[in-house]
């Protein structure tokens, strides 16, 4: 399966940037800031529980995005090396 939101995946994954949702301007800046933008590839490394952030590896750097947002960010999963 393709293009599954974000908020969907079970962490560890190692996942590209298929889509954002373009419909919250502020929202795509957010994206944009934190790198998580089509054709990047990104790294679930966990969910804080309780509904809370997905904590992500994108570029070498650990961000948190909410699972709001989360659910506007489509995913394929990398596929597997070695």
């Amino acid at each position: 399966t393709s293009n599954l939101p974000l908020a969907m995946q079970r962490s560890p994954a190692r996942l590209i940037v298929r889509r954002v949702s373009d419909e919250d301007a502020d929202l795509l800046r957010h994206f944009e800031a934190l790198g998580v933008t089509p054709g990047t590839a990104i790294e679930l490394v966990s969910q804080e529980p309780f509904e809370g952030p997905l904590v992500l590896k994108v570029g070498g750097k650990r961000v948190r995005l909410t699972p709001q947002a989360a659910k506007e960010v489509f995913v394929d999963a990398l596929g597997e090396e070695g």
